[in-house]
């Protein structure tokens, strides 16, 4: 077991993609041999690549069936020894079929969709109420990696750190506001972001950061969380890059954010 071949199967989305980060450090912890291979989006590819140990295939969900025929030309003649299919949407299960291992790990039951269960021979153990960076975890325990405190320790460049603390300075401790997610459902009104703001400086001494994609909904959130305070925020939405964007995170004392990468981000 000393020499595994692994191969993860997990695309997307930010958030997601850093939960998987305590299970690749489970794993090399337990099996320092261990080849490990990432099939992953480009986007998230761009957040983890210092990630050591590990072989990123970048797949571009946006390049239609020639990014399909690129994986399956990188994945020829390769043989894994396990898969940890960490997705259950459709184009992961049909990606999955590209990549060759006897042992096919999948989600449980009451996570199957897309029939992810065509696509995987084995499951990981269902537990109910689980945070999902526990069950994320799951997978390592099913390959024999005994349970253990997740840790993230997110890829960080020197530059990154130094531009964060370029940009934010000294001053009093940091409320930061990444305030849009994916899901519009998700977003609260930028009144509400403004009203929270405004009490974490006056009442709490702080100071305030927005910060977000370069999207036209984030800087038009982020422009109307500024219109809408009493005070004043610092904004650099769409101002920074995705790894930047974590070494902002970092410096954070407080980060108020709806469901999102950044709010995954910043609990890691």
């Amino acid at each position: 077991m000393s020499e595994l071949s692994i191969c993860i199967m997990r695309l997307s989305a930010i958030g997601d993609a850093t939960h998987v980060v305590p299970v690749v450090h489970a794993i090399r912890e337990h099996f320092p041999a261990a080849k490990i291979t990432w099939i992953i989006g480009k986007l998230e590819a761009r957040l983890l690549k210092g990630l050591p140990g590990v072989e990123f295939i970048v797949f571009d969900k946006k390049g239609g069936l020639a990014a399909v025929r690129q994986l399956k030309r990188t994945l020829k003649g390769r043989k894994f020894d396990i898969l940890l299919h960490m997705q259950v949407a459709a184009r992961a299960n049909l990606l999955s079929k590209l990549v060759k291992a006897p042992q096919r790990i999948g989600w449980d039951k009451p996570r199957w969709r897309d029939r992810h269960q065509w696509f995987i021979n084995q499951s990981v153990e269902s537990v109910p109420r689980q945070h999902q960076v526990n069950a994320f975890m799951e997978f390592a325990r099913a390959i024999g990696v005994p349970p253990s405190p997740p840790a993230w320790n997110l890829p960080l460049s020197q530059a990154d750190t130094d531009w964060a603390e370029e940009v934010l300075g000294d001053g009093p401790p940091i409320l930061m506001i990444s305030p849009c997610s994916s899901h519009p459902l998700r977003n609260w009104p930028a009144g509400r972001y403004a009203e929270v703001a405004d009490i974490a400086v006056s009442e709490l001494g702080m100071r305030v950061v927005l910060t977000g994609g370069p999207s036209e909904l984030e800087r038009s959130t982020g422009q109307a969380i500024e219109s809408a305070m009493r005070h004043s925020a610092q904004n650099l939405i769409g101002k920074d890059t995705l790894t930047q964007s974590v070494a902002l995170l970092q410096k954070a004392s407080v980060v108020l954010s709806p469901d999102s990468g950044p709010a995954h981000i910043a609990s890691a």
